[in-house]
């Protein structure tokens, strides 16, 4: 959710238009994103565990008294942010705190997706037609960007694949989405291909979103990941080294509109 970086491909064009900061297909692709905000909910707290996250804690801190281990996430959603407490955990071990808080958060933007139009400010846009399909390039002309180049692929209006450049190397990211019937034709996201080329290294996901009906909005119940990591030995007679994991997220307990998060933020003290 929120991290892909991508495989830059050299295509003969029929036209191109350029447009400063700007893309009317990536604009016209955002309104129809289904987004906690547009769905008419101001206010969320839901419940998130991660399968096996107890056991490995357990594992790394064998002194501590370790309950269930999962998080309690809020968010209103006008300010684009969400707040992880993480249960379970005795008071004193703030360091392993912060680290989980950074686990769960790139499964959060899975909840409510941003736009993308709003992850390219400084960049030079650039729409580009190929047959049926379109694709709008966006270059950071500056150079002073981790990322220096994204393509996003669409055809008939919905997207495709996101490809892009760094210094870390090149990732190709597909996407499919899922309409929403009587919902102005919204769309959910359902499942994530990823391929990542960095140097010595190749890995692949698979991301898969499953939903449910909360008080009549659609909200994620589940994602799944799947993981494979190859990483050469840099032996020509040892095979390369390859990681497989698999990982789940189940959201539950959502409280939609009660003021849970207004609530909370009120008893923060940062």
């Amino acid at each position: 959710m929120k991290k892909s970086n991508i495989l830059f491909f050299v295509i003969s064009f029929l036209f191109s238009i350029i447009v400063n900061g700007s893309s009317s297909t990536l604009t016209s692709f955002d309104k129809r994103l289904y987004n906690l905000e547009k769905s008419g909910i101001s206010d969320l707290k839901f419940t998130a565990k991660v399968s096996g996250l107890t056991k490995k804690v357990q594992e790394q801190i064998p002194t501590a008294k370790i309950k269930e281990v999962y998080f309690e996430v809020y968010t209103i959603p006008k300010y684009k942010k969400f707040y992880v407490e993480v249960i379970g955990l005795p008071p004193s071990f703030d360091k392993q705190k912060q680290y989980l808080e950074g686990l769960i958060k790139p499964y959060l933007e899975y909840v409510s997706p941003s736009p993308f139009l709003e992850k390219l400010d400084g960049y030079e846009i650039v729409e580009k037609s190929e047959g049926d399909a379109l694709k709008v390039v966006a270059e950071d002309k500056s150079y002073k960007k981790a990322i220096t180049k994204i393509e996003f692929l669409f055809s008939d209006g919905e997207l495709l694949n996101i490809t892009s450049q760094s210094s870390q190397g090149k990732t190709s990211v597909d996407y499919r989405f899922q309409e929403l019937s009587g919902a102005n034709n919204q769309l959910i996201l359902k499942k994530v291909t990823q391929e990542l080329q960095a140097a010595g290294v190749q890995k692949s996901s698979l991301t898969l979103l499953e939903y449910e009906k909360v008080e009549g909005f659609t909200l994620p119940s589940s994602i799944e990941v799947t993981e494979s990591q190859k990483i050469a030995t840099g032996n020509e007679k040892e095979d390369n080294q390859v990681i497989n994991s698999e990982l789940r997220v189940n959201f539950s307990n959502y409280k939609v509109n009660q003021g849970e998060a207004v609530k909370y933020l009120a008893k923060r003290k940062d």
